[in-house]
């Protein structure tokens, strides 16, 4: 099976982000479970990835439309739904790879508002 994880890249302008994640049990081998590299992702990312024992998880932004720095203001590892649950869920689609969502959060995603105020 797959988990389901959320993240909420900082979102109070119209920047974008580009990061992946990795997952190991000892800090010395890491495996990538998402790689968003070549896509611009904004405000709360899905992330589904194989099911399996983790200690530590690595989010390594790698670009930002606005400047250098990577801004992950939440991250919820696992979500409170998971895959097999979730609506829309293909599990051909769900792949870590594949899963990426933007735009305006589902009902089962947190609102943003409650995590995070944005100031102009």
């Amino acid at each position: 099976g797959h988990t389901l994880h959320w993240l909420l890249l900082w979102d109070c302008d119209d920047r974008s982000y580009s990061f992946y994640i990795e997952v190991s049990n000892n800090q010395q081998q890491w495996r990538m479970v998402a790689d968003r590299t070549k896509v611009t992702c904004r405000s709360w990312q899905t992330i589904s990835f194989e099911l399996q024992p983790v200690v530590f998880i690595r989010i390594v932004g790698t670009y930002n439309t606005a400047n250098e720095v990577f801004h992950c203001v939440h991250f919820e590892c696992p979500a409170e739904r998971s895959v097999q649950q979730e609506p829309s869920a293909d599990p051909s689609v769900a792949s870590a790879e594949a899963g990426h969502r933007s735009g305006t959060p589902t009902q089962s995603v947190p609102n943003p508002s409650d995590r995070m105020q944005c100031s102009h």
